[in-house]
């Protein structure tokens, strides 16, 4: 279904009368009017109640904030469909006894003959059975408690290299992998034994990827060369018989991500990398990008981004559209440009994100699909699609630390010298090491740009550096020794 904007926006570019726009959020206070709708959207959705994240992602953001500002929330909406409420009672998942009860649901409604793996249970709308599986033992623990002793194989087998690839496979078939995964991924998806084996007998992961036939992750020291990041620039432009260098965003879909944030980390980014490498920049002239030109390409980034209003110039760079907002910024400026086709949708987002009960209910709702039991950092709500939820935190309702206060959650602080606890800063490094899907320790300047600068500052202070807690955590974790151990960069698409 077209957002209204994307029909306005075609009707512009065609020359045409707009016809049957879209309800606005104000027709869907309207009970029945939004009763009609959900029931397309919930037939669309394969017969599941949606979530906030899928309205928004599928072009409903109007449906998601009527829901929010007119009809009491997304617990009080499912319940008038009849579906279950999603969040568990406290304590729901520490009983093993639910787990395997909820697995056994799973794999009857999915017509499985065993438990998925942790990638295929997201996919299917289960996050929570899987972090409740991951917390209490592990996949391969209970697919033993379900009678699923087939997953244990005969001494010997994990030798047989065809046997190896065979599995994989199947494991990637099944959890939609186009790459071989890393070897934290297959840890958390329960084949630890399979993971151990490739380590053990087939000389790590990245021989392994030679074996397939997928490029070869490089090392994060090697793109900080100019000489070899031009070389694989050029390359890159050999094999797709392109004249220049496409954009970040375009490089990663190609399946260049390691060269993308090569480029984005240690030489300057594209512009400056372009610049570098003699290449012309893409024009953002006036006379290039004429109305109409840059509105068909807002159309197509929005119809991309799967959005009903044009975002804002940050998210369109974070994205990848660079050259899109600075088209905007310096041929009309987005407040003008968004006047050619109407931003009303944009200012009652703005209304909406001013009352801090709608904010509660978006959080709410992002916890709940996340799995979280507490509001996280900013860098992570932004990871998950919450950059103007996080916008309007701060704007309107005094940041996260005061949002905490007003839900009567914990604050995030760390207990006084709890930085100090080399058991601390082990778990802490393996949660990272879970969130960032790698089996290495990254740089201390890759992980403060992540959001996790206060453990950076306390394993320098505390216990020797990076360096050395990298060396203490593969020897603890018995992560091979190989190549793949001074990897702290992974391709794009692995995960």
């Amino acid at each position: 279904m077209k957002t209204n904007l994307e029909l306005f926006l075609e009707a512009y570019v065609d020359g045409k009368e707009l016809e049957n726009p879209k309800a606005s959020i104000k027709s869907l206070e309207d009970w029945s009017n939004l009763e009609k709708i959900l029931k397309k959207i919930i037939k669309q959705n394969k017969g599941n109640f949606p979530s906030q994240k899928y309205l928004n992602k599928n072009g409903y953001s109007t449906v998601a904030a009527a829901i929010s500002k007119y009809h009491k929330g997304f617990p009080a909406m499912r319940k008038n469909f009849g579906f279950q409420l999603v969040k568990k009672p406290n304590g729901y998942w520490d009983d093993e006894k639910n787990i395997l009860s909820e697995a056994r649901k799973v794999m009857k409604n999915s017509k499985l003959i065993k438990l998925p793996g942790h990638m295929q249970l997201n996919k299917l709308g289960h996050a929570d059975l899987g972090s409740a599986i991951q917390k209490s033992g592990g996949y391969y623990y209970f697919r033993e408690k379900l009678g699923q002793k087939d997953m244990q194989k005969k001494y010997g087998t994990w030798k047989n290299i065809d046997y190896v690839l065979e599995e994989l496979e199947r494991i990637m078939a099944e959890n939609d992998l186009k790459v071989l995964p890393t070897q934290t991924i297959l840890y958390d998806l329960g084949y630890s034994s399979l993971a151990s084996a490739i380590a053990k007998y087939h000389g790590g992961f990245r021989n392994l990827r030679k074996k397939r036939g997928e490029k070869v992750i490089h090392a994060a020291r090697e793109w900080e060369d100019f000489t070899y990041a031009r070389e694989q620039a050029m390359k890159c432009m050999e094999e797709n018989h392109l004249n220049s260098l496409p954009n970040i965003k375009n490089l990663k879909e190609m399946g260049y991500g390691a060269l993308a944030k090569g480029i984005m980390t240690y030489h300057g980014g594209m512009r400056l990398f372009r610049d570098k490498l003699g290449q012309q920049q893409i024009a953002t002239a006036a006379g290039t990008w004429n109305v109409e030109y840059t509105i068909k390409k807002a159309r197509e980034a929005m119809k991309k981004l799967k959005t009903e209003s044009l975002p804002c110039s940050e998210i369109l760079r974070k994205r990848g559209y660079n050259t899109l907002a600075s088209a905007i910024s310096k041929n009309y400026g987005f407040r003008k440009f968004r006047e050619l086709f109407g931003e009303e949708q944009k200012r009652t987002e703005s209304d909406l994100l001013k009352n801090f009960d709608y904010i509660k209910d978006a959080l709410y709702n992002l916890m709940q699909e996340n799995n979280w039991d507490i509001i996280p950092s900013k860098e992570i709500i932004c990871k998950h699609g919450g950059d103007s939820l996080v916008g309007a935190i701060y704007k309107y309702h005094g940041g996260i630390v005061a949002v905490r206060k007003k839900l009567g959650q914990q604050q995030l602080r760390k207990p006084l010298n709890y930085w100090k606890d080399p058991n601390n800063i082990q778990q802490e490094a393996i949660k990272i090491l879970k969130e960032l899907q790698t089996d290495t320790l990254p740089s201390s300047r890759f992980l403060t740009h992540q959001g996790y600068a206060n453990f950076v500052v306390a394993v320098q202070n505390y216990h020797g550096g990076i360096p050395v807690l990298r060396k203490r955590l593969q020897e603890s974790l018995g992560v091979e020794n190989s190549l793949e151990l001074f990897l702290t960069e992974y391709v794009e698409g692995e995960q």
